[in-house]
């Protein structure tokens, strides 16, 4: 690589986002004993251009920045990245790299040791790169942590340093790092909480060395901040060979474990030694271990196999997989793979709706282990249209043994008038792996209960005790827009879930009605107050008292 200054001139102190802004961008690569000389001017005018960084290799330079399609840098979904590069002095045509609706931000050039210049940006969490013109994601976004800022590691290193903040806006940093064409994160633990890093490099003994603002008060200072990570150069990957899945245990019987091993680091590995613990990292913890006989070269991979007895009864709650010293058995902690077996097997077997809902309602869930080990700490959820309205927890479940729960729920006002659909669902436990998650689930019919469940059928006519006979015979399973015609009050139109509270709309009187099995022959209209009916009358004359002002009247059809 060669020596190029660039820099952009601000004679007028100008902002950025106003139309004075300053668009030329001047560079040289000519030094002499009295420092650099002969500027030239890059052939474009970088108007709306942010964020410019640059790159040079021995026979090419390289711009990139963040264009604002619209000159307002409020809007930042217009926001795109450019990159143009020159070719033994000669300029190219700008390029523009992304074309969306996303904000880009922090891009970042830095060349490699073969000449081979990359761009890097943030996009929506995500962290992108280029290089010969061709765009590939380098590290996904996962969750709701996304990147605040990346810095390069310098000189020359292909290493970056991705802040990342989650949405309650802690901080955290990530190291990512390029090995044979594949890149890897590695969680730095660092007191980032109010430091702004601006760069970092790397020393000879593996130690990164990282810059930064912290701000105190009104005032920002220079902070410096060193983490050892010796081990960084002996990365050792592990995973699982692609379709893997681990079937449910048998007690008692011996398994091997298949594993594909890659030397992620720099350094070659010499004799790597891996074991499987149970629960947590730690040398006491450990089942079985395997010491590789032959030399894992950087950047090759290895297949491996671990033997691991599934015990008797209780299974450890975790089962990992690391590289650990072949002396001690203490993880080296690089890579740390968790192995997600299944453990219990819980079947719902039926879900019964013990009590018809008023001011609470009570479920009976019962269940059947028909896995091989035991379950215990299970969450049990009833759910209606995906809400939760009660839970309960399941112990002590030991294979082929039933059990049941009692989940006592507190439905809304709404709840009999809706007639939801109760499912139990089984939840997740973390500790206790579940072997088909397709028998967790069961579904329940709220039954419709009904103004006339209790209606007796007489001949044509159905009767209630408390209300009376009707000369239609409505459906007791049809409890909501009802056209019925009584005996005594003629045509009504009659609404309600249940004999506990029932709406009327009364042709004679012109009103709506409310009433229910023991406040009937009382009625109550509102604006009006109660009224009290004298049975015995019928749809052509009725005879009511109006219980607020003392008087009498009558009504006909």
């Amino acid at each position: 690589s060669q020596d190029v200054l660039f820099w952009q001139s601000n004679v007028g102190n100008l902002l950025v986002g106003t139309n004075d802004y300053p668009s030329e961008v001047f560079y040289t690569d000519t030094l002499t004993p009295a420092g650099f000389a002969n500027a030239a001017t890059v052939p474009y005018g970088f108007i709306d251009a942010q964020h410019i960084c640059y790159a040079v290799t021995r026979d090419q330079y390289a711009i990139a920045w963040i264009q604002d399609m619209d000159g307002d840098i409020t809007t930042q979904t217009d926001q795109e990245i450019y990159y143009l590069e020159a070719n033994d002095n000669t300029w190219g045509t700008p390029v523009r790299v992304t074309q969306n609706t996303v904000g880009e931000q922090f891009p970042r050039l830095v060349s490699d040791n073969s000449g081979q210049i990359h761009l890097f940006w943030e996009e929506s969490g995500s962290v992108q790169h280029m290089a010969s013109g061709v765009v590939e994601q380098a590290v996904a976004a996962t969750g709701d942590p996304f990147v605040d800022i990346l810095a390069m590691r310098k000189p020359g290193g292909m290493d970056l340093l991705a802040i990342t903040r989650d949405t309650e806006g802690n901080r955290a940093a990530v190291l990512l790092y390029h090995n044979e064409g594949t890149w890897s994160a590695l969680e730095l633990y660092m007191d980032i909480a109010d430091v702004d890093i601006r760069q970092f490099s790397q020393d000879t003994s593996g130690r990164y060395i990282f810059l930064g603002l912290q701000e105190e008060e009104e005032n920002y200072n220079m902070v410096s901040m060193v983490l050892n990570l010796p081990h960084h150069s002996k990365d050792l990957q592990i995973e699982f060979p692609q379709g893997h899945v681990f079937n449910p245990p048998v007690p008692g019987q011996t398994y091997e474990i298949p594993l594909v091993l890659t030397n992620r680091g720099t350094a070659d590995m010499e004799r790597p030694c891996i074991a499987l613990m149970s629960d947590f990292l730690s040398s006491t913890n450990v089942l079985s271990r395997l010491v590789m006989e032959e030399t894992l070269k950087s950047g090759e991979s290895a297949m491996a196999t671990l033997e691991w007895t599934a015990p008797d009864t209780a299974i450890p709650s975790k089962l990992l997989i690391s590289r650990v010293a072949e002396s001690n058995n203490i993880s080296m902690g690089d890579y740390v793979l968790e192995a997600d077996i299944p453990t219990c097997d819980l079947k719902v077997t039926r879900l019964e709706y013990l009590q018809e809902p008023n001011e609470s309602a009570t479920i009976r869930v019962s269940f059947t282990n028909v896995g091989r080990y035991a379950a215990t700490g299970i969450p049990v959820n009833i759910v209606v249209d995906d809400q939760v309205l009660g839970s309960a927890s399941l112990n002590g479940l030991y294979p082929g043994k039933s059990a049941e729960v009692l989940i006592t729920v507190w439905p809304n006002m709404d709840f009999p008038s809706r007639f939801p659909l109760l499912e139990a669902v089984v939840g997740e436990n973390e500790r206790i792996k579940d072997a088909d998650w397709s028998n967790n689930r069961i579904a329940y019919q709220v039954p419709q209960i009904g103004l006339w469940v209790d209606a007796e059928s007489i001949g044509s006519y159905t009767h209630l005790d408390w209300f009376g006979y009707l000369a239609e015979q409505p459906t007791a399973r049809v409890t909501q827009g009802n056209f019925i015609y009584h005996t005594e009050h003629g045509w009504q139109y009659a609404i309600g879930d249940s004999p506990e509270s029932m709406y009327l709309y009364d042709f004679g009187i012109g009103a709506w009605l409310w009433s229910n099995e023991t406040t009937y022959p009382f009625l109550y209209q509102y604006d009006v107050g109660w009224l009290f009916y004298y049975r015995g009358g019928n749809p052509k004359e009725r005879l009511f008292f109006n219980c607020q002002n003392a008087q009498y009247f009558n009504t006909a059809e």
